[in-house]
């Protein structure tokens, strides 16, 4: 009855019964919350851990106990031992569930809502870098020819390379290639990830490099036993985790390195070999060549081969080529050479070359330089004498003349008659009556007689729209 008459807010009495409820109850309503929005288990893992981590430090137990100062001081504390982007990994974690609560009416308001991520870009503490040619030649080769690893023998590890270099494949999406997603036999050949194993979520397709095909035709001749469905890289375990593709690269790596330090002939260039970070898993610079290198690989070799931005972009399935150029893309010094290098050179033949350079961008008729008063006065002069200022600098003239010839002006009156009109015209006086400058068109006969009336008195068209007055 007294719900019925108002009396009691519905809301309010939901947000009471909600607030009574565990937070981990909450919890695993958001589980499911994610898993119906189609996420992947992973993600849906991810972001459920992280959360039950923040919730335990905190030690909430009902939803009306999240705050915002008790989150971010757990944020902060794991600082100390996890990068900003893990950080902001658990931060959004929580934001989300505290956003999703608010927008099912569980929660009012969004208590975590000013709660704001860390600068990334300050603390990232594993950055990659580009693979050069002649390291990806050594590693594949030292991969092909290694042991297995986390058990995936060699020959299959080389591939994984070739591949994921040459289409900027990611691991799981690698890991998800069967027979069925290559058409080699296409023109062009194309290799295809489903959009449940794409991390946009679409299904991407694409074009193989004859290199790679090739390659990949001699490896698949030697596994006749593959079927059209079977998984070709075996990159899960059969409980589910992944295995470890940095340890992959690792070993096949120092591999590389070692035989290349051996092939020096002589102890000089042998130490030099070993003080150098060729084929190193973590150079000089404090860049990583893991797995995923690869990729960064795959869009630095489109942008030294001078790709237009936003075909590398689509290429590398980016959703802003600010990712593809500021992240991924890693030039080199050769290539920052070669870039100065095409810059047009400093003329040295004296004068004749100036016109040589100029005549090559276009400006090929250089002229004197004027200060801002002679070109005011040049210009005036051309309309008074029918030179241009160009000319009258190459005559050599002074602009004194052209001033003079401005600063007094033909003038002629408003007569009352024609005849008087073209007198004071032809003897460029002025009279008493009012003066103007001389225009051309006044040289014609008039076809009235011309008055001055003062603007208070002129009717200037406006229609008298009041009655006179009686």
């Amino acid at each position: 009855m007294q719900r019925r008459e108002g009396l009691i807010d519905a809301t309010q009495e939901r947000l009471a019964a909600e607030g009574r409820r565990s937070i981990r109850e909450h919890s695993a309503d958001f589980h499911k919350h994610l898993h119906a929005k189609g996420n992947t288990a992973d993600h849906v893992n991810l972001v459920s851990s992280r959360l039950q981590s923040v919730i335990e430090s905190c030690r909430f137990e009902l939803l009306p106990d999240l705050a915002a100062s008790a989150v971010q001081a757990v944020i902060a504390g794991l600082r100390d031992e996890k990068s900003l982007r893990t950080c902001n990994g658990y931060l959004r974690a929580v934001k989300s569930f505290s956003r999703w609560a608010w927008h099912d009416g569980r929660l009012v308001p969004d208590p975590l809502a000013s709660l704001h991520g860390y600068n990334e870009q300050t603390d990232r503490r594993r950055v990659r870098r580009a693979i050069s040619m002649d390291e990806f030649i050594r590693l594949i080769d030292a991969a092909a020819a290694g042991p297995a690893v986390e058990s995936i023998p060699g020959p299959d590890r080389a591939v994984m390379y070739v591949l994921s270099a040459w289409t900027g494949y990611r691991r799981k999406e690698l890991a998800s290639l069967t027979l069925r997603s290559f058409d080699v036999d296409a023109n062009p050949p194309t290799v295809t990830v489903q959009a449940a194993h794409s991390k946009r979520r679409r299904t991407d397709t694409q074009v193989l490099h004859p290199v790679v095909v090739e390659r990949l035709g001699a490896w698949l001749a030697a596994k006749p036993e593959v079927a059209p469905d079977d998984l070709l890289f075996q990159l899960r375990t059969s409980g589910g985790c992944w295995r470890k593709t940095a340890k992959m690269m690792r070993a096949d790596l120092s591999a590389a390195r070692a035989k290349w330090i051996a092939e020096a002939a002589a102890d000089r260039e042998r130490a030099r070999r070993e003080a150098s970070d060729f084929l190193t898993y973590q150079n000089e610079d404090g860049l990583f060549a893991d797995f995923h290198s690869h990729r960064h690989t795959f869009i630095s070799n489109l942008g030294k081969a001078k790709v237009p931005l936003g075909t590398a972009q689509k290429l590398a399935r980016h959703s802003t080529p600010v990712l593809t150029s500021n992240i991924y893309t890693h030039l080199e010094i050769a290539d920052h050479v070669a870039a100065i290098e095409s810059l047009p050179s400093l003329p040295s033949d004296g004068p004749s070359s100036v016109g040589n350079v100029l005549q090559a961008t276009g400006t090929d008729n250089p002229q004197p330089t004027w200060n801002q008063g002679e070109r005011k006065w040049a210009h005036q002069g051309q309309q008074l004498g029918g030179k241009s200022g160009q000319i009258v600098a190459s005559d050599g003239e002074s602009t004194t003349k052209l001033r003079n010839q401005v600063d007094r002006p033909q003038v002629v009156t408003l007569s009352r008659n024609e005849s008087s009109r073209r007198a004071v015209a032809a003897a460029g006086e002025s009279g008493d009556e009012r003066a103007r400058t001389a225009n051309p068109r006044l040289a014609k006969p008039v076809l009235s007689q011309l008055s001055y009336v003062p603007a208070k008195k002129r009717n200037l068209g406006r229609r008298e729209t009041r009655p006179p007055h009686a």
